[in-house]
């Protein structure tokens, strides 16, 4: 690679750092069930609750419930029970059940049957009638069933006379794997009040009580605290050992442990901190104390800069110091660096002091403005002089650095490969972000795209907007990838390709452009899963040549809740369920119950009003392809600052919000809630809002948003060394930057008409003044009374100093031309002019003889010529 060329791609990754984001994710409502601490859940009174709940909605009858409850049976026991390295999630629930029957078969129940627990033996003894078989699923089934038949009043078991048994009724493996789980929870969901009582510690067993040891159970249950805080210790330490319960304790190194002493609350806390710091360091019980009453927001608030210490300090004294250092080569550019900077651990504590109101994020702006500080020389940061505060800034500063950063590009035109020249700086300061954007980005396309582009040139060169960009990246990928006709059910991607061309491009507005991008992506991704069909079994099968995006996607959302059929279940109870009532809707109302289920979005500042939804049709269009193709960084950035509105969870202490988590995920499994609709208006950018209705019952948009008519709520701010003043003849203009988005608009000021005289040629003696307009160059002549000078010499045409008959000769000589000497212009012919009327005449020698003999003075002279 060329020097120059490897100087463009070296600043231009240095612009790209300055772009970067990121998200975090979290979930919502406490049920009745679920409210209080760790410590308060970890209570019997809680707990039984709490499953209690979990198993009244497990509906044994329903087969998406049984799926979940399988594929989480193998979640956490998959690699005992033989499902180790088998695709579960894509298995059916038939085959699901059998691994799990056959394990027990094979593993479990032989072993039980040759070791009876003394509990059982009991009850066999004081159940006449009852036939013991353990050996096998179908043998623990039908010995169930006849336990309660004949316990049901029979004799004194305590609550084991109030076990109900119909479910249990006739079932064996015959009768199909999947219908044995779906009676064993149908079993459980009619017996929840004897679970109940257990979780409770007050089980009676009537006269088995005095037969059977339960202090081991007792213990256990009397220490679900400890049992549940042993398993939160190894999220503390992953090196941990929760180890087992016994008698009355938790084996392993959990007794030994640094938090033996903590509460579940703040354990959780300390697991939080370790996590947001990846530290091995103990957290202290005030560390702890001081994170409970503290929000997500507030949490990663506090250890932010630790974050970026992580994350940012290493990447910026590193790999980017390196690439920085390879510029200083080209002296223009190494101008613009300082060399020797260094970031610590420290560099970013300022940005994180208001960091609880704004979010992590939000404090994007400050951070982008302590690197440039840090990073660039003193000159180059005085020239763009950044403007520190929220992200409402960060679009004016990135534009900034653009219009600082691409004149040095044009310096270096003549030997970098690429062809800067049009970026001077009298040519960036008219350009906006996305103009920049896309005059930097089809410079590279030729580059990026070569066969593609050599094919249709005039494609790019007709593209002037970031949309219309995109719609030709689509194209360019497609070409430069041979995938044109790629799926070959009579569906390719030509027809839509075909529509963007050289002629077309230029007319497509952005709207046009996007679902152009979005059809051809869809497609895309629809066709890459059907060439993997051995493995994802997705088919293409019913695709049709008219249809759209959305029926694309709505193929592959439909895949997707089928493929994870059962885990969350909710994808079939709440989606799969009422797909023919609502199939006109498309693939986003199924994502939107899917996710709004599942997910808590308040962790987005954008989300519909209190309730938190979101519909991702409008994440994906207005928030995201729309900010990208205006390269609106701020409003990207902006959907993910804090969120203040009442209800959030996560504005309120942190162990609440973890134990949202949970029971969201829980509710999301077995229960569903509906809202209401409400009206909205929202920005989507300085030029663009939309109106509508969004329907939280349903998860989706009443209609399609519709754009507010002539929207415009830039907030523009004077640039004054930009300003230009008018002149006598010329408009001047004053300039204006909106410091949301960096657009720049200037207004004309009229020209003043006022010339700067200045006199620039004088005659005197004619009475003739010239002025000139320092300004514009214009010239006005004026005429004035001619200046009469009055000679010192005046009749003395001699200059001897005195006025005798002499000077009367030579004057009567000079008006016949009999003196030479004596000529216009010369001080002789001016002293004989003693009229002022500019000739010499016999009259002037008559009145200079008088003058001669005292007959005349000269104040008689000048009273009668004016002199």
């Amino acid at each position: 690679m060329k020097k120059s060329t490897k100087l463009i791609s070296l600043i231009l990754a240095v612009v790209m750092v300055f772009s970067a984001s990121c998200i975090s994710v979290a979930a919502s409502a406490i049920p009745a069930a679920a409210q209080g601490s760790v410590e308060t859940l970890m209570k019997n009174e809680n707990l039984a609750q709490l499953v209690t709940w979990i198993i009244n909605n497990l509906n044994g009858a329903k087969d998406n419930i049984t799926g979940t409850v399988l594929r989480l049976v193998y979640l956490f026991a998959g690699d005992k029970i033989g499902g180790a390295g088998k695709d579960v999630y894509s298995m059916k629930d038939e085959a699901l059940a059998k691994l799990l029957l056959d394990w027990l078969d094979t593993d479990i129940l032989p072993d039980l049957a040759s070791n009876v627990p003394d509990a059982v033996t009991t009850i066999v003894n004081l159940l006449p009638g009852l036939s013991l078989n353990l050996g096998s699923v179908d043998g623990v089934l039908g010995t169930a069933y006849d336990a309660c038949r004949l316990a049901n009043g029979v004799i004194n078991v305590g609550i084991l006379n109030d076990l109900k048994g119909d479910a249990l009724k006739g079932v064996k493996r015959s009768g199909g794997d999947l219908n044995v789980i779906k009676a064993l929870l149908q079993w459980l969901a009619d017996n929840t009040g004897i679970i109940e009582k257990a979780l409770k510690g007050n089980l009676d067993l009537g006269v088995i009580n005095s037969a059977v040891d339960l202090s081991e159970y007792e213990d256990l249950i009397k220490n679900i605290g400890v049992f549940a805080k042993s398993y939160i210790y190894l999220l503390i330490d992953g090196h941990a050992q929760g180890g087992k319960f016994k008698q009355g304790e938790m084996a392993g190194d959990w007794g030994s442990s640094a938090y033996k002493d903590y509460t579940a609350d703040q354990m959780l806390a300390a697991a939080l901190i370790k996590l947001i710091n990846d530290s091995d360091a103990v957290v202290s019980k005030e560390e702890a104390n001081t994170a409970l009453d503290t929000s997500f927001y507030g949490l990663l608030a506090k250890y932010g800069p630790s974050l970026y210490t992580r994350f940012a300090v290493d990447f910026l004294n590193g790999t980017l110091k390196d690439l920085i250092g390879k510029l200083k080569d080209y002296p223009e550019a190494a101008k613009a660096f300082n060399m020797n900077y260094t970031f610590t651990k420290d560099s970013f504590n300022s940005a994180f002091e208001d960091a609880n109101a704004t979010g992590f994020l939000g404090q994007f702006n400050n951070i982008l403005c302590i690197i440039f500080k840090t990073m660039l020389s003193e000159d180059a940061y005085k020239a763009i002089n950044p403007d520190k505060g929220g992200n409402d800034k960060l679009n004016g500063n990135l534009t900034k650095l653009c219009r600082y950063v691409l004149p040095i590009l044009a310096t270096y035109s003549d030997n970098l490969g690429f062809d800067f020249t049009k970026f001077t700086a009298d040519a960036v300061k008219d350009m906006d972000l996305p103009e920049m954007a896309v005059a930097v980005l089809k410079i590279f396309f030729p580059t990026w795209f070569k066969d593609a582009y050599k094919a249709e040139p005039d494609l790019l060169k007709n593209a002037q907007t970031l949309a219309q960009l995109g719609a030709v990246t689509m194209k360019y990928v497609v070409a430069n990838r041979d995938l044109l006709n790629w799926y070959t059910n009579g569906l390719t991607l030509k027809d839509l390709t075909d529509q963007i061309t050289a002629d077309a491009i230029a007319d497509m507005d952005d709207r046009t452009c996007e679902d152009l991008v979005a059809n051809i992506g869809a497609r895309l991704g629809a066709f890459a899963l059907d060439e993997k069909k051995d493995v994802t079994h997705f088919t293409l099968e019913n695709a049709k040549p008219d249809w759209t995006w959305k029926d694309y996607c709505d193929e592959i959302v439909d895949w997707a809740i089928n493929f994870i059929k059962g885990f969350p279940a909710v994808t079939v109870k709440h989606v799969s369920a009422k797909m023919g009532e609502y199939d006109g809707n498309g693939p986003f109302y199924k994502l939107n119950v899917v996710l709004n289920e599942l997910i808590d979005f308040a962790f987005l500042s954008d989300v519909n009003d209190a309730t938190f939804k979101l519909d991702t049709e409008t994440l994906l269009f207005d928030t995201i392809l729309d900010n990208a193709f205006r390269f609106d960084v701020a409003a990207i950035l902006k959907v993910f600052e804090v969120n203040t509105q009442e209800g959030n969870v996560l504005a309120g202490p942190v162990i609440k919000g973890v134990i949202g988590i949970v029971d969201r995920l829980l509710t999301a499994l077995f229960s569903h809630t509906c809202g209401a609709a409400k009206d909205f208006q929202k920005e989507l950018s300085c030029t663009r809002a939309i109106t509508g209705t969004y329907d939280s019952k349903n998860g989706h948009y009443n209609g399609t948003p519709k754009d507010v008519e002539n929207y415009e709520n830039h907030n523009y701010v004077e640039i004054a060394e930009l300003n230009l003043a008018p002149t006598c003849k010329d408009q001047g203009y004053t300039y204006f930057e909106c410091d949301k988005c960096g657009e720049v608009k200037k207004e004309p000021i009229a020209a003043t008409g006022e010339h700067q005289w200045e006199l620039t040629e004088e005659d005197k003696a004619q009475g003739i003044q010239v002025y000139t307009c320092s300004v514009c160059g214009e010239e006005d002549i004026k005429t004035v009374a001619p200046e009469e000078t009055v000679p010192a010499n005046l009749a003395d045409v001699s200059g001897d100093g005195e006025i005798k008959s002499e000077d009367a000769r030579l004057a009567l000589r000079a008006s016949v031309g009999l003196e030479p000497d004596i000529v216009k212009g010369t001080d002789a012919y001016l002293a004989a002019d003693v009229t002022g009327d500019g000739e010499v005449k016999s009259e002037d020698a008559r009145i200079i003889l008088r003058l001669s003999v005292n007959l005349d003075s000269m104040d008689d002279i000048k009273a009668n010529y004016g002199k």
